[in-house]
């Protein structure tokens, strides 16, 4: 639990870092020392992918190949004038194939684009395919801007000493890992459902095709093969001594009762660094605005009209459009 509070804090503070990064693609007020906005052209993803220098092929994420997910990941790129991505928003996708196709693009790169030789920025749309190699359809060509991302192989678990394995596994049982384990995915599910039914056609059958997706990808999470899985991390950071230490402790009426506590914990510690977050950043940008005047009418997050007086996000508050690190702008906002 305290790793799912961990992500969950990194990637609020990503969120964050990304929309503190945003600028104001609107002219800035006219003054000489503003410096001149790159102009910016529309060019289509086929035309644009023939102009990659580098390519970073995308990981295919494990829950998505236990689940058997592919499909196509669109996203609508700006490309800078010197041919970095310089921001990604999401069109289309699967959620469990969207961050891996987000992580990858990123990093590509591409020749500059000139027009009557001066360098432009890049409007374009960027199509990443993920195909499961034993799916026939996956093997097809993708299409335009796309990418195939190759499923990682299945490996055995490394062996571990089996006195350890069976400790850690007794150590699962005490503390009902299975049960909770299941828990911790279905409100996971719960909170990207939304997400989900979007990714989804509008079918009759909707609801019930959701439901499906959240109930057979928690089944995974409740095998053998993940608790055996699983037993090898522990055993990776943790020794013998360790396990039954953890053990003792779980069974007595201490260990018992923050066991049973630990999922309302885990929320209310996220919770309250949300909080904190929300309460802290709008005093941090604004002493950034003070600090850096360069920032005034550049930053989206500093006011133009009152020095040092922190603006809005559209969506309300800085948070707003922001979720696990992915801002579904429209294709024509050119916000990342």
């Amino acid at each position: 639990m305290r790793l799912k509070t961990a992500v969950l804090a990194v990637a609020m503070l990503a969120a964050l870092a990304t929309a503190g990064r945003a600028q104001d693609q609107s002219s800035p007020q006219s003054t000489p020392a503003a410096p001149q906005q790159p102009m910016r052209i529309r060019i289509g993803g086929n035309v644009q992918q023939a102009k990659l220098t580098s390519k970073t092929q995308p990981i295919y994420p494990p829950l998505a190949v236990q689940s058997a997910t592919e499909g196509n990941v669109v996203l609508h790129a700006i490309i800078g004038v010197d041919g970095v991505v310089k921001t990604l928003a999401v069109i289309s996708g699967h959620p469990l194939l969207i961050q891996a196709a987000l992580d990858a693009v990123r990093q590509w790169r591409y020749q500059p684009t000139l027009l009557n030789g001066t360098p432009v920025e890049v409007d374009t749309t960027i199509t990443v395919t993920f195909a499961l190699p034993t799916n026939t359809q996956g093997q097809q060509t993708p299409p335009a801007g796309g990418s195939p991302a190759a499923a990682p192989a299945v490996e055995p678990s490394p062996a571990i000493d089996p006195q350890l394995k069976a400790d850690v596994l007794h150590l699962f049982d005490v503390i009902d890992l299975r049960e909770r384990e299941t828990d911790g995915a279905k409100a996971m599910f719960k909170t990207l459902r939304p997400t989900i039914l979007a990714s989804l056609p509008v079918t009759p059958n909707r609801d019930k095709i959701a439901d499906a997706i959240a109930t057979r990808t928690m089944a995974f999470i409740g095998t053998d093969d993940f608790l055996d899985r699983l037993a090898v991390v522990y055993a990776t950071y943790l020794s013998d001594d360790d396990v039954k230490a953890l053990t003792a402790f779980y069974q007595t009426p201490g260990g018992k009762h923050y066991n049973a506590a630990q999922a309302q914990i885990t929320t209310g510690t996220s919770q309250l660094a949300l909080q904190v977050i929300r309460e802290g950043v709008p005093k941090m940008y604004a002493q950034l605005c003070t600090e850096y005047p360069e920032l005034q009418g550049q930053a989206r997050f500093c006011s133009t009209a009152v020095p040092g007086q922190v603006a809005p996000f559209p969506g309300g508050g800085v948070m707003g459009g922001v979720q696990g690190g992915v801002q579904p702008n429209s294709p024509s906002s050119g916000k990342p």
